[in-house]
């Protein structure tokens, strides 16, 4: 965290187990060694705008705060010369951030007192002029957000899909994500002010402190999921547990263990003369974790090669101008994601069989499991850029003592750039008058 300690000590001997005993701690020499945790209050509880640790907030006294045991909030007060050292060792650290890294997080944004926001920022920026800055903000009402991201001049705020409950809300994030909704008409005069309503926003299919999306849903929905988030039109991120398909929490405060190497002989074989294809995912050919608990990952392991081309189409949409964008359920659990170019009028369309709850059969590819049997396209279909679907998985597991691993037997088959006539998964349909064509989903199981 940028502007938390992640240490605190308690006072030598304290075995406090009383209100008295506390109260006799606060009377002592020992009272420096009362600090006080951070963390997050709701927005409904106190505004975010204000600093919850100054008076006359009761945030502690009512037990309003969700606290982290591991940090503790620290006085900066009014200005730099409250406490010169603390505001010179974070301003410090931020430099030295944006010395290394293009882009920083600002995590636990809405607790934050914005002046110090302000100058920590205002130092980063020295360093790099363009640095990508973008914020955990719950702020509650939009205007709020906006105030903030206007004063911090925030590239972004950061959404989680991990932490919706349905694919009808995880559509419903895509679509309030995306700038520009399908079918809009936007002149070259209005376009700023419309860009400008609302807060720009960076989407995580799962964020560092998440939990494993293997502990929040089944093992069938990370690949449909991890699409949909790359379907949308905004910026878009991840952690690397979830291609790796790690089943638990990889802590940010007891994790010690390190992540697998990257086989580096595998470049070679797996791209193209153009970059822009995996040899692994060419049509027919499936890749799987091989070697049981390897101590190297390459394109063959998890989500990894599927994750490169929904990356490459997720960039090459957006270089084309892909700008409009709109999500719709075919039923509770089909995801259907729009990607449409105004100057070329054409668009590319994300079919997805999530799996958010307990599937009724843990066979991938029980194709009974789909409920709807096709859905209407607009226009011609040209081509499917990319289908993909996870063949089999097991929830075997061992934990490593020193590697962080993800799970060894998950099979993916995933093709890229397949002729309509041999997709294993959708038939279409050309209609007569061409005005739309129908695709029938003939094996689209979850997953």
């Amino acid at each position: 965290m940028l502007w938390c300690l992640r240490y605190f000590h308690l006072p030598p001997g304290y075995n406090g187990s009383s209100i008295e005993d506390d109260e006799a701690l606060m009377n002592s020499a020992n009272a420096v060694y009362c600090w006080a945790h951070s963390g997050w209050v709701p927005d409904d509880v106190v505004n975010p705008l204000v600093n919850f640790a100054e008076p006359p907030s009761n945030v502690y006294l009512r037990r309003e705060l969700n606290s982290w045991t591991d940090s503790v909030k620290l006085r900066y007060g009014a200005s730099a010369d409250d406490c010169p050292p603390l505001w010179t060792r974070a301003a410090e650290y931020a430099a030295a951030m944006a010395g290394v890294f293009h882009g920083i997080r600002l995590d636990n944004c809405h607790s934050t007192p914005l002046h110090v926001a302000e100058y920590i920022l205002r130092t980063a920026r020295n360093v790099r002029p363009d640095l990508y800055v973008f914020a955990e903000l719950y702020a509650g009402p939009e205007l709020a957000a906006c105030y903030v991201t206007n004063r911090l001049g925030l590239s972004a705020t950061a959404d989680i899909a991990l932490h919706e409950q349905s694919a009808w809300q995880l559509a419903e994030r895509v679509t309030t994500a995306g700038k520009v909704p399908l079918g809009t008409f936007v002149t070259r005069q209005t376009d700023w002010l419309i860009s400008q309503r609302c807060t720009p926003t960076i989407l995580f299919d799962q964020s560092h402190d998440d939990a494993s999306p293997l502990q929040r849903r089944t093992y069938l929905d990370p690949l449909p999921s991890a699409a949909v988030v790359l379907a949308s039109s905004s910026a878009v991120g991840s952690n690397r547990g979830y291609d790796e398909l790690v089943p638990r929490t990889i802590s940010v405060i007891s994790e010690t263990r390190l992540y697998r190497k990257w086989r580096s002989e595998a470049d070679s074989k797996c791209t193209d003369g153009h970059g822009l294809a995996v040899t692994a995912m060419k049509s027919d050919v499936s890749h799987t974790e091989t070697g049981g608990e390897s101590s190297m990952v390459d394109f063959s392991t998890g989500l990894i090669a599927v994750r490169r081309a929904l990356n490459e189409l997720h960039v090459r949409l957006a270089v084309e101008g892909f700008d409009e964008v709109a999500a719709e359920m075919l039923d509770e659990d089909i995801v259907v994601v729009t990607r449409r170019c105004a100057a070329t009028q054409t668009a590319v369309v994300t079919v997805a069989h999530t799996a958010f709850h307990t599937c009724h059969s843990t066979a991938a590819g029980d194709a009974d499991l789909c409920q709807v049997n096709s859905l209407e396209v607009p226009g011609v279909v040209s081509e499917i850029c990319l289908e993909a679907s996870v063949d089999s998985w097991s929830s075997c597991y061992h934990e490593h003592d020193e590697l962080i691993v993800g799970l060894s037997d998950y099979r993916v088959e995933s093709r890229v750039d397949v002729p309509l006539s041999d997709s294993h998964m959708v038939r279409v349909v050309h209609q007569d008058d061409a005005s739309c064509d129908q695709v029938e989903l003939v094996n689209f199981p979850p997953g």
